[in-house]
């Protein structure tokens, strides 16, 4: 393949003659390009906003995870070239915060898009790009630069026609005549989230369900972890096929990725889950937001039928209701 397309940063890859070398390269470049991303993110990370800390790694490691993905394909030319790979690297770390804060806050999303449209649709109000960002005001404003909010508004202080999210034109023109400065974008989202009444619940995490059942009740969450400990050691015991048919399909109590219990209460690791899997941390970095998946899919993983799928997993379940009686657990006296 050709590659004087690419970006000269990925010759090193292009110019490796075994894995160990392409791994070397990979490496690099991945290292070349992290603070990139995690420049890109910090701009987004608030304590109380939308991007959490945590919420930053998680993007980070999916970018990662796709920037891998494309760097492979590029050498063996399934793909476009990555002509430039920092601004690669930035259109992709952009595009997996969107896709998280899609995901994560789909009412948050669903008001920014009701936003721009409005912005752009309205002739009393504007929305332009300046060196600080996404920009939005009065139209007689269109091209100056944002300012800070000297006043947050409330729903205490709003008025009437603030307050109408049925009527989102007149409610803009009415927030930005009382600002009288043009805004970020963000910040007019975050405003009217506030007086149109827009939250998504950030969902309940098993660390803060296991915190609240520790001041509660601290003897019942040793004895839940000590639970699982043993659960877990069962699993690893079982056949691999079984493992993947039981840990892929795996739900919580809320019908989400089941996985996350081990992890979050620290019985397992991701690299501990992907062993177990019998799939690379990068397989299962691409699963993970997919996670539980249903029969179908994990028949076509594994090679099998729906049926032998269910089979597998009745089985698993058996032999671990059999492993984890309380008969069996007792301790000999």
């Amino acid at each position: 393949m050709d590659d004087r397309i690419n970006d000269p940063m990925l010759r090193p890859l292009f110019e490796a003659r075994d894995e160990e070398s392409v791994q070397a390269a990979l490496g690099s470049i991945i290292v070349q390009s992290t603070p990139t991303i995690r420049k890109l993110l910090q701009g987004y990370v608030h304590p109380n906003g939308e991007l959490q800390p945590e919420d930053a790694d998680d993007v980070a490691s999916a970018v990662t995870v796709r920037l891998l993905r494309k760097l492979r394909a590029c050498t063996t030319g399934t793909e476009e070239p990555i002509v430039q790979l920092p601004a690669y690297v930035a259109r992709q770390t952009l595009n997996a915060l969107n896709d998280h804060l899609r995901a994560r806050f789909p009412l948050r999303t669903r008001l920014k898009n009701r936003l721009r449209y409005v912005l752009n649709h309205d002739r009393r109000l504007a929305l332009w790009n300046t060196s600080s960002g996404m920009t939005c005001g009065l139209t007689r404003m269109r091209g100056a630069s944002p300012s800070s909010i000297a006043q947050p508004l409330t729903r205490f202080s709003a008025t009437h026609a603030m307050l109408d999210a049925n009527r989102p034109g007149d409610s803009l023109f009415a927030i930005l005549t009382s600002i009288a400065r043009p805004l970020l974008f963000d910040d007019l989202v975050r405003t009217a989230a506030e007086l149109w009444n827009v939250t998504d619940a950030r969902p309940a995490t098993l660390e803060h369900t296991m915190m609240a059942d520790t001041r509660s009740d601290p003897l019942e969450e040793i004895d839940r972890r000590r639970y699982l400990q043993t659960l877990w050691a069962e699993i690893r015991e079982l056949r691999p096929q079984q493992r993947a048919a039981l840990l892929l399909n795996l739900r919580d109590a809320g019908g989400t990725n089941g996985l996350a219990l081990f992890v979050l209460s620290r019985i397992a690791s991701l690299q501990d889950i992907a062993e177990t899997l019998g799939v690379s941390q990068e397989r299962l970095s691409e699963l993970w937001r997919e996670l539980p998946l249903d029969d179908l899919t994990i028949a076509g993983m594994l090679g099998l039928t729906r049926q032998q799928v269910i089979n597998l997993r009745s089985a698993a379940r058996a032999r671990l209701a059999r492993r984890m009686s309380p008969d069996r657990r007792k301790p000999n006296q």
